[in-house]
């Protein structure tokens, strides 16, 4: 581009790439050049998201740009890259732009990767643009499944942009909170807030999944207490059959820890019969593992044996 020359050989802040990026920017048509900038926040993206997003039948336009050279990669089966050097360009081109574009760019493409399921991604947008409301109900509804996957990095950083009205309002997180505390080694600092999680939130399955989540402290611990908070909501049962299974699990072993061989013989008697419906395999593996660890406690070792073998 002999025209551009001068401007490029005179660019004193160094940034040739950029001029190169701002003519094949400028070189595509209107809607394309909008779809660039609505998009470039996304890591990877795939029909299915771009559709969540209100890009439908956008395959045309995907082959010209990935034909187009260095702009958009095609990774596999309708899914798409950003060559990363244009996608960093355009995310600052989003930034400089008008006063709140990248904020509302940046809170319509946390939407869409929630509502496809990326939650990492929703969180990390969410909490870059300190969106506490929308990032307090995630964290609700999916920390405790990132901290299981080991995003606890990722987490942490969410959690450190809300304020006690965030906690006040959604229980759940602050008992996310208290998981990762725990995790670090605070015990007592975890447990105010897990009770303090458990007194406030409203939700029946919400308190379930809360109880679930300090009573597996508490029983690791080998606490007592464990049965005296996992009796009644066992017993009440109505929870999701998944998590009932776990909770009635974690009781029996904490029966078994603590010399109460009958009560924990019924108790995974019982989880045990509610497994054939249960198709996570995770929670099945998990209530074998418990099965055999009260077998052990009641000295059946050829059961115990059994139950690892599932």
């Amino acid at each position: 581009d002999i025209a551009g020359l001068p401007a490029l050989v005179s660019d004193g802040q160094g940034r040739p790439y950029a001029y190169f990026a701002e003519r094949a920017l400028a070189a595509r048509p209107e809607v394309e050049r909008r779809f660039l900038l609505e998009t470039c926040l996304y890591k990877h993206f795939d029909v299915e998201l771009l559709d969540a997003a209100g890009w439908v039948n956008a395959a045309p336009m995907l082959d010209r740009l990935c034909s187009a050279g260095a702009i958009l990669f095609r990774e596999g089966p309708r899914r798409y890259r950003y060559h990363e050097l244009f996608r960093s360009f355009l995310e600052q081109r989003v930034r400089d732009g008008p006063e709140h574009s990248y904020g509302e760019i940046g809170s319509v493409s946390a939407v869409v990767c929630g509502r496809v399921g990326r939650w990492s991604d929703a969180i990390e947008l969410h909490t870059e643009l300190h969106e506490a409301v929308p990032l307090a109900r995630l964290l609700s509804e999916r920390g405790f499944e990132l901290i299981d996957r080991g995003e606890t990095d990722l987490v942490y950083r969410a959690l450190g942009t809300l304020s006690d009205a965030e906690f006040t309002a959604f229980p759940v997180a602050l008992a996310v909170k208290a998981s990762l505390e725990s995790l670090h080694g605070s015990f007592d600092v975890a447990e105010a807030w897990f009770r303090d999680a458990i007194a406030h939130v409203e939700d029946f399955g919400q308190r379930g999944a809360i109880v679930f989540r300090f009573a597996t402290d508490l029983v690791r611990q080998d606490r007592r207490d464990a049965i005296e908070l996992l009796q009644p909501i066992v017993a009440e049962g109505g929870h999701d059959l998944e998590l009932a299974v776990s909770l009635a699990g974690l009781l029996a072993t904490a029966y078994a820890t603590h010399q109460q061989g009958e009560l924990a013989a019924q108790t995974i008697e019982r989880a045990l019969d509610q497994l054939i419906d249960v198709n996570d395999s995770a929670v099945r593996a998990k209530l074998y593992f418990q099965a055999g660890y009260v077998a052990f406690f009641a000295r059946d070792p050829e059961r115990a044996k059994a139950y690892a073998r599932q």
